[in-house]
Order: C-alpha cells, then structure tokens, then sequence
C-alpha cells in the first residue's frame, strides 16, 4: 500500500487532497475556556449522595411498629421529616414523633411517642367510638329537663352526644305533666337518631262550689280562684282551704289522680265567731262562760263566741267579789270587755319593834311602824326591815269583817347570828363539834383550894365569841390520814397506837399542822402560819380549824352549860374518889405501869382509851379530864394577881418556849392533877398528851 492510497479523511469521489508546507504557529497567549460539569457526571453526584445518606439513616433509624385496633383509614406522623415504611413497621430516628390516625365512626386519634435508641418499640392504640347523636323532642313541644342517671342534661328539644349501647332518657314534666323515662338503643359512631317522647297531662280538672259562695279558693296554699270554679290541679296529694270574710275557714285534704276529673261535694261555711278580748283590773281573774261556768282562761284573754247569741261571762279572783257580764258578739269581729273587781278588804293591825322599822306589803312601801292596814283578802307578805337589824317576813290572809293583830319584833344582826348558829358541826373527817356560847368565868382557883398549884392565878375572863370545840380528842385514826407514817407507840407493853385511841406523841407544832391541814380539806382559810421559822396563829381570826385557847377549854369543861355560877372541882364532881365511870385515870388496872394509881378506881384501861367512851359534861363534850392531857392554843405564862377588869377572849403571850396543856391523863391519880383548874405546860411531846380543834363561829 501506498502513501497515496491512505485518504485519511478523503472525500469517497475520490477528490485529491494537496498537501501544504508544515509552519509551526507562533506562540500566543490562549484563554481558558468556561469549564462544564457534564450532566452525567452531576447525576452521578446525586445518586451517590442519596446512596450516603439512605445509609446513614438506615443505619441510625429505628423500626417501630405502630397496632391500631381497628385499623385506622389513615395514618400519618405530620411532624416527622422523614420515615420510611418497612413492612409492618416504620423507620424513625430516635425523638418525640405525633402520630396521627383517622377511621370513620371514630373519634380522631392524635399522641406523641417517644423513641428511644437501641432498643425497637412497639406501640398499641385502641380507637374510641364516636358517640351517636340523639335530638330529643316532646309532643307537644315544652321545654322540660331532661335526665340521664338522676344528671341534669338541659330542656328539650336538645341533641344528646351519647355512647353506642343502651341509655335511659327521662323527660321530668311536673308540675303539668307526669315523668316519662323512654329506653333508647344508640347507635353510635357518629349516627344521627330521634327521640320524641309523649307527654301525659299530669293534672285534672276539680269542680268546688261552696255555700255561701264567693269563697277564695287555696291549692297547697296558693290563691287559685273563688267559688264556684273549676280548677286544673296537678296529680297528688293537695291542701284545699276556702276563705269568706265574717266565716271560719274550711279545709280539706285532696288525692289528685293525674286524668281523673272530680266534683267535690258543697263546703257548707259556717259564721265566723266574734272575738271578745276580756281584761279585768286587777288582771289575772279566772274566766267562764255560762250558767255552767266553762273554764275560758284567765284576763286578759281572747274568746271566739258564737255570734248573734247572748253570752253570760263570769270573772272570779280570791279577795274580790264575782262579776258576771252578758255580752253579744258578730261574726269575724273583735270587741273588748273590761271588768273593774270589787275588792273585799280585810284589817290587819300591825305592831312592829323597833317602832321607827319600815313596812312593806307585796314588795311596796307602806311606811314605817305599827299601823292598821285594809288588805284585800288574799295572802299577802308583810315585811318588817330596819339597818343593822334581821329583815323579818310574814304572810297573813286578812278576812273580811274580822279584824287581826300581828306583832313582829326584830332581832339585831348579831341576835339573829346567835339565833341562828347550828348548834353542832361535821368535819371532813367526821369529828362533830359543838357549839359553845361565850360568857363570864373566873380563870385559875381559890388560895383556900386544896392541891392549888402557884401558876393558877384567879384571873376574870368574859369570852365574847361563839365558837365550836370537838366532842372528842383527835384519834391515831385521825391524824394518820394526815401524817400515814405516824406511830403513837406503847407504854409499859401497852399499846397506845389503836386507830380509836386518841393520838399521841405529837409536839404542838404537830397539832396545829394537822389543824391547817384539815382547814384545806374543806377549803377554810388556816389558821396559822409561818413566821420566822416557826408556826404561829394568824393575826386575824377566821373560822379555819385550830387548838381551843386555855379561856375556851376552862369555860367548856367548867362552866358552859352548868348552872349559873357553878364550877365543878374536878371534871365529874367536887369529891375524891371518881366515881364509877368518870373517865379514864391512872387506876388500879395501871398498878402495873404507873407508881401512882387510884387504888379504889377501876376504869377498864391500863392506858389511854378508845376515845369517847364516858357521858359528856354539860356542854356535850367528853374526855376533858382523863384520857389523854390536851395542847391548847396559849403560850405558857402565869398571870398577875389582883386583875380586876376581865380579859376579853384571852389568847395568852405571842411567844414563848412552852405551850399550855389542861386536864388530867390515864397517868395522873393525884388530887392537884385531877382538878380543872389543874394547869401543865410543855414544849416535847409526849405519851399522854395529845389535842381537840376547834374553830371560830363567826
């Protein structure tokens, strides 16, 4: 092949191609050309792109699966970018996702779920129905309310949404028709029902005439009409009354049935009593009517008589004469009778003391002294008043053509305090104590005495103030409830610490303690107090409990009670020896015990007794000699001699180291010792000393 034969290029005709001389170009400058992305390779881009990042979501989404029941219509997650449907499941990147779902005959369903990384949820929704829509109506059309299940719902006509199933609607038609409750099968899921419900009238047409007529007519109380009339009254149990001016009003109870018309019988009215309002002066007369005197009450009072008739009425009232009054009355009227009482007087004639003391008669004043006074001849209270003295009342019941006297005379206050006193007293612990009136006495004995003692000056006393002192001496019992741990103890193998033998061992600091003690138990001011270490009487008296003062226990055991001017010598008598049954001593039964005893004496008791086993003395109080010596409320002192003016209510020295003791023991046996003028003193307790209380009266 030749050069020739290779037309690179050649035209097919065959034209000749000439060649021409090779020149290279010079150089030039070039311009680059505007670059094109082809469109290939931009696809190729694209498609590359998608690949990356269908990857990356495939490799970071989660499947979740979404079950409805029932299966929705629609599903969609409208906030959700980008999802991506596999199989039964659903592509999402882990958040918050809205899921929405639509289905006809159901409510729309909207929620938010939640997906979390490495794990696949599933989720499960169940669908709600819709509810069917019932438009309730009555014939005829009232607006009445309408109830489901006792709930209130509106007035018809109204539209009810209500669930699929069974519904009892209930129309309430009172009170002009009866209730009508109607069972409805809903449909549901949106569906559109009627319900008309039928009214039954629950009312009924009643005739009422009345005789006169014209009455007003009342239904339960309301206005409905006048007589005759035909009403529409509803359905039940109702209250008829008819009312006609100058006629009592008639009543009636009606059964309604809902439908069934009635025609009652004519209500015959009767006239209305006339009203008589009797009064009288004075008031408070007892009322009658008729020759029979029908008890009506007394004035001021109402009467309702028949009208058109004579009536007798009749007043009575203790102390006035009878009245009788005929009186008419109309019908429906009110009128008055007023009836002035004839007082029937009776005299009284009143003399009082202190002449110039006011009187006064039923609570009014009606001057002062004795006087002659015209009562009406009822009972009256007379009372008889003067300052710092007694008021005194009296009733009297004056009689008519008799005269009476009545004499009062009063009592100052303190005459009237002493008049009054109860005579004896209970302690909280059952001590009686009685009352013992002051007097004047000579304190101490005659220089001439035998067995005189030099600390019984002859002192005059007058004691001024009523006081109680205790029947008997303070027992182990006694004191125990107020010290538990008190023992009295014994005396040559003898015991002295049974609960009715009478306390001893006890210091006067003891006694009076026990005294406050008993003063708080019924709530009385003590009697004492303590002053600068140690216990003292209060300065002011009061009516707490206390000791007796010496000038109380010697007016007791001597002198009050007994014959004017007499003072025994020893507590049963002026002679040695006691008697049979003068008290407890040292007798022959305490040979054993004591040096001294009274050999011709026999009491029974070695040492102290059972207290309140002899008689008591004149003034009802027992064991003021024997027993057991007793603490008194004085210091010791030894008066002077040759006091002339009496010492009022002596209560001894306000210090000192000893207190007083009076009476003789079941030690003592000698003739000094037995003796009430005897006097002992001490400041230590002892075995056959103990202690009474007493207390103010006033």
């Amino acid at each position: 092949m030749h050069g020739d034969d290779l037309k690179p290029g050649g035209d097919p005709r065959g034209e000749e191609i000439s060649p021409v001389r090779f020149r290279p170009l010079e150089a030039q400058p070039q311009v680059a050309a505007p670059r094109r992305l082809p469109w290939r390779r931009l696809g190729l881009i694209l498609v590359a792109a998608v690949l990356v990042g269908a990857g990356w979501f495939t490799g970071t989404a989660i499947p979740v699966a979404l079950h409805f029941e029932p299966e929705p219509d629609s599903l969609s997650l409208p906030d959700t970018w980008l999802s991506l449907a596999l199989g039964d499941r659903v592509l999402l990147r882990p958040g918050s996702h809205q899921v929405r779902a639509t289905k006809d005959g159901y409510l729309p369903f909207e929620q938010v779920i939640e997906v979390a990384a490495g794990r696949e949820p599933e989720f499960a929704f169940a669908l709600v129905e819709a509810p069917g829509a019932v438009a309730v109506r009555t014939m005829p059309p009232a607006a009445l309310p309408v109830r489901i299940g006792g709930r209130e719902l509106g007035l018809t006509p109204l539209v009810l949404e209500l669930p699929r199933g069974p519904h009892q609607i209930t129309v309430q038609g009172a009170p002009d028709f009866t209730d009508q409750s109607v069972e409805i099968e809903v449909e549901g899921r949106g569906a559109a029902q009627e319900l008309e419900v039928p009214l039954v009238s629950a009312r009924s047409p009643v005739t009422i005439t009345s005789i006169p007529e014209g009455a007003i007519v009342l239904i339960d109380g309301d206005e409905r009409g006048v007589t005759p009339a035909t009403l529409s009254v509803g359905a039940g149990p109702r209250r008829l009354e008819l009312r006609l001016p100058g006629f009592e009003s008639a009543s009636a109870q009606l059964e309604v049935e809902a439908g069934t018309p009635q025609e009652l019988p004519p209500f015959a009215l009767r006239p209305a009593p006339g009203k008589l309002e009797v009064t009288s002066v004075p008031s408070g007369a007892e009322v009658a009517i008729g020759t029979e005197y029908a008890y009506r009450g007394r004035t001021p009072v109402t009467l309702d008589l028949a009208p058109g008739e004579s009536h007798r009425i009749s007043l009575f009232k203790p102390g006035y004469e009878r009245a009788h009054r005929t009186v008419q009355t109309l019908a429906g009227e009110r009128s008055q009778l007023s009836v002035a009482l004839v007082p029937q007087l009776g005299q009284v004639e009143l003399v009082v003391a202190p002449e110039d003391a006011a009187v006064s008669v039923d609570g009014e004043a009606h001057g002062h002294g004795s006087q002659t006074l015209e009562l009406v001849a009822i009972r009256h209270e007379l009372v008889v008043a003067k300052p710092g003295y007694h008021a005194k009342t009296v009733h009297v019941t004056p009689r008519p053509g008799f005269s009476q006297r009545i004499e009062v005379s009063l009592a100052t206050l303190q005459e009237h305090r002493e008049a009054t006193r109860p005579e004896t007293l209970r302690s909280a612990q059952g001590q009686e104590l009685r009352l013992i009136r002051g007097g004047r006495f000579t304190l101490g004995s005659s220089r001439q005495e035998q067995g005189r003692r030099p600390n019984e000056t002859l002192v005059p006393v007058e004691i001024t103030r009523p006081y109680y002192l205790a029947e008997r001496e303070i027992t182990n019992r006694d004191f125990r409830a107020f010290r538990p741990e008190h023992r009295s103890g014994n005396a040559g193998g003898e015991s002295l610490d049974g609960d009715e033998q009478p306390v001893t061992g006890v210091t006067w600091e003891d006694a009076v303690r026990y005294c406050n003690w008993l003063s708080r138990l019924e709530g009385l001011p003590p009697a004492y107090h303590e002053s600068g270490g140690r216990i003292v009487a209060t300065e002011t008296r009061n009516t707490g409990y206390r000791l007796p003062s010496e000038a109380e226990w010697v007016w007791a055991a001597r002198y009050a009670g007994g014959k004017s001017g007499t003072a025994p010598r020893f507590p049963w008598g002026d002679e040695l020896p006691p008697p049979d049954g003068a008290g407890n001593y040292a007798d022959a039964s305490a040979a054993g015990i004591l040096p001294n005893v009274l050999a011709r004496y026999r009491d029974g008791y070695a040492v102290s007794a059972p207290v309140a086993q002899w008689p008591p003395n004149a003034a009802g109080i027992r064991d003021l000699g024997g027993n057991v010596a007793e603490w008194v409320q004085d210091f010791y002192q030894i008066y002077p001699r040759g006091l002339e003016q009496s010492l009022r209510d002596p209560g001894g020295p306000n210090s000192g180291r000893y207190h007083v003791i009076r009476g003789a023991s079941w030690r003592d046996s000698s003739l000094s010792e037995l003796r009430l003028s005897y006097r002992d003193y001490g400041d230590q307790a002892r075995d056959d000393v103990g202690f009474r209380v007493a207390r103010d009266a006033d």
